[in-house]
């Protein structure tokens, strides 16, 4: 009898269990089973309930039969009862909305910029327009001259492109001489991208020079008219709006220089030692005028001072004076210690 009961439940798991995972795929779930019982589950985040309403109806049927040979009436009562069972299934969906919110981050970014560029490059970059905003800040320029200063000395800079991100963004360019030389005329080409603006009239711009309005979408020329060896220049650009750190990839930075500054020879040092020889001079002077009278004098003078040469004292000498002073000043101190005592 176990074994019998065991398997009817396997057989009836066995019917139930395809609908069930047909329900939990498709969102559909068949709810007639063998007992007519409700089935609530999940199906991919949709919660089922099963409503089951059953309607009874009863027909009552009387048939009444009269045989008249006999005088006899036979009444026949027939009862159907009519069972109808429904089940309403309310499906209730959850929907989950998900809401993407591209989030820019913020804080600081930094890029390191070359700068190094050859004559021909120099030549290539520095178009007309260009050239010609450069002349009516500085005068006139020999752009081969200016090629070949700015190939030697591009490699003594450092330039970085610094982005701070809050509720405005600022981009700061950094250039760096590290060079010996003093330099004359450094020339920043900066190129602002329209990412970060699109016209020069949004950006609020700071430096030590004023900007030189190439293009408005914008590109901007700073002169700097001289940079020694450590000086540091900034150039800022704010703007409130925040922006992407790629900004910096697509900023550009081109550094023209006009001609070195070549440095005299130094005052300082030569001043110094015109004093020092005149001290000395100042104080062997004697020795030194009796010097020159001995050398370019014709015939020895009849007269002449000569200082008087001190007695050449030996070592021991020397040693017996010490201990003589020694034992002098001993004799001084006995002398006060008993007049003293006395």
């Amino acid at each position: 009898m176990r074994i019998a009961g065991f398997h009817f439940l396997f057989l009836l798991t066995l019917l139930f269990l395809p609908s069930l995972v047909v329900g939990e795929t498709n969102g559909t779930l068949n709810l007639t089973g063998p007992y007519q019982a409700p089935v609530i589950t999940g199906l991919w985040g949709a919660t089922l309930a099963a409503t089951t309403t059953t309607t009874t109806t009863t027909t009552t049927t009387t048939t009444t039969t009269t045989t008249a040979a006999q005088g006899t009436t036979t009444t026949t009562t027939t009862t159907t009862t009519v069972t109808t069972t429904t089940t309403t299934v309310t499906t209730t969906t959850t929907t989950t909305t998900t809401t993407t919110t591209t989030t820019i981050p913020l804080g600081y970014f930094s890029r390191n910029v070359s700068v190094s560029l050859t004559e021909e490059e120099v030549k290539q970059k520095l178009s007309i327009a260009i050239k010609e905003r450069i002349e009516s800040r500085i005068g006139s320029v020999d752009i081969d001259a200016l090629a070949k200063v700015t190939s030697e000395y591009a490699k003594y800079f450092q330039v970085t492109h610094d982005l701070i991100v809050e509720n405005y963004s600022k981009m700061l360019t950094t250039i760096h001489y590290t060079g010996k030389k003093p330099l004359v005329n450094v020339i920043i080409l900066e190129t602002v991208p329209k990412t970060f603006a699109k016209n020069v009239s949004e950006i609020k711009i700071q430096s030590d020079v004023s900007p030189e309005i190439v293009e408005s979408d914008p590109v901007l020329l700073f002169i700097f008219p001289e940079m020694k060896s450590n000086d540091i220049k900034f150039i800022r650009y704010e703007i409130d709006k925040v922006v992407d750190e790629s900004v910096l990839d697509e900023a550009s930075t081109l550094l023209f220089v006009q001609h070195v500054r070549e440095e005299g020879i130094p005052l300082f040092p030569i001043t110094i030692a015109v004093l020092i020889i005149s001290c000395v001079l100042y104080f062997f002077r004697e020795r030194i005028i009796e010097f020159f009278n001995e050398v370019f004098s014709e015939t020895p003078p009849k007269y002449r001072y000569k200082r008087k040469a001190k007695p050449e004292t030996s070592a021991t000498e020397i040693l017996r004076r010490i201990v003589e002073k020694i034992r002098r000043h001993f004799k001084k101190e006995k002398i006060k210690i008993v007049y003293k005592h006395g």
